[in-house]
């Protein structure tokens, strides 16, 4: 802790030192919301009620006059509530939570006929291609070329000062320590990517490796291989398909773990309201009992489902979804899914996971009031599930 106070306090001095030179731009968002889930045929299942409060400030410093280098602060507060509320007990739950969303410098280096070399280092957002397996905060450094027909980009981070509460991993902390800040397991990441575009409708072809270690581990790695490709298959027809296959090993004594993740994309793009049609299937491969090997197991725990909390791993689901603007600022989105077990059943299981339906409203009201509503229901075996409402409201300046 006493190593991110030093860091935090570094930059501080670079930006407080050259804020008179350059100019600074700076804002910030209230946010509030609520969450209220409600257990259909599960009778000793409690009343779930989850509320927030996010206090958010940015700012932004050009270090030179064309705005190619810059510096850029981001923290926010969180206020938690969470309670479980049944006929015979409740249970509630309260987390105040400060964090360093971003802390970074950025340049660009424009080099002739439009092609581009960045740089920026310190803690910025990072999300991998499938935006299934890798999606939080890092503190490191990237580098990106962009040469129009292909790009590239190189990133080697640390984890290990981000606050778990905030980037949720698969790997948990020995121990919950702080309410406020806990520093989440150590890993050294080397991650890199490149795409290229090719033919008529410009088709995007690329791959990507991440690769994460533990040093405190021997051995102790997680690595990933994605191979991508996407573009139109006729106008507003629009193909994504990924594969991805991991590798992963922790102490000597324990087996290679080896599992694949496959998710295809195709959507249909209606000119009228902005309107779309979409499918996505997805496999994410579970455990073989017949060597030992564990399931698929991504980086960042990043759930499928809001309400029943089924994560990319042993698991088949296919979907689809609808989606309109009626107006400029209102965006409305409908999904159904259906969740199936991804490896065979073992004697007592069954192959349905459940079935979920939602319903998903985005308004923006002169550029800085944004409303977001949703409606949800999980469906499992024999009707049992739950119901889900959500309210969120947001406040810009």
């Amino acid at each position: 802790m006493k190593r991110l106070y030093k860091i935090t306090a570094l930059f501080f001095a670079v930006c407080i030192a050259a804020a008179p030179i350059f100019a600074i731009d700076g804002g910030g968002s209230i946010a509030a919301g609520i969450d209220l889930q409600l257990p259909i045929k599960l009778p000793t299942s409690p009343i779930s009620v989850k509320n927030f409060e996010r206090l958010e400030f940015y700012l932004q410093q050009n270090m030179d006059k064309a705005g190619n280098y810059n510096f850029y602060l981001d923290t926010s507060y969180l206020f938690l509530f969470s309670g479980d509320f049944s006929k015979s007990s409740k249970k509630t739950f309260i987390k105040n939570i400060v964090d360093i969303d971003q802390l970074n410098f950025s340049f660009l280096f424009p080099l002739s006929n439009q092609k581009n070399l960045s740089f920026i280092f310190g803690r910025f957002p990072v999300v991998d291609y499938t935006n299934t397996i890798l999606k939080q905060k890092i503190d490191g450094a990237k580098v990106g070329i962009d040469f129009q027909t292909w790009q590239a980009n190189f990133t080697l981070g640390y984890t290990g000062l981000l606050n778990t509460y905030t980037n949720p991993l698969y790997a948990v902390p020995m121990k919950y320590s702080n309410p406020v800040y806990v520093l989440s397991p150590a890993f050294i990441t080397m991650n890199a990517d490149a795409n290229f575009y090719v033919g008529k409708y410009s088709h995007r072809l690329g791959f990507e490796f991440m690769s994460f270690f533990q040093p405190k581990l021997s051995p102790g790695y997680q690595m990933y291989f994605t191979a991508f490709a996407g573009g139109q298959i006729i106008p507003r027809l629009v193909f994504d398909l990924s594969t991805t296959l991991t590798v992963r090993k922790f102490r000597t004594n324990t087996r290679t773990q080896v599992g694949g993740l496959l998710i295809g994309d195709l959507t249909y793009y209606f000119k009228p309201l902005n309107a779309s049609v979409g499918f996505r299937a997805l496999y994410a491969s579970g455990a073989n009992p017949s060597n030992g090997e564990g399931s698929f197991v991504g980086f960042s725990r990043l759930p499928l489902s809001k309400i029943s909390g089924i994560v990319p791993s042993d698991v088949v689901s296919f979907g689809l979804s609808g989606s309109l603007k009626p107006i400029e600022d209102l965006h409305l989105k409908f999904t159904t899914d259906l969740y199936l077990k991804g490896s065979k059943p073992t004697t007592g299981e069954k192959v349905f996971s459940g079935f979920q339906w939602g319903f998903n409203l985005d308004y923006i009201l002169m550029q800085s009031f944004y409303l977001n509503f949703e409606l949800g229901h999980f469906i499992g075996e024999k009707g049992r599930g739950a119901f889900l409402g959500s309210l969120k409201l947001m406040l810009t300046f």
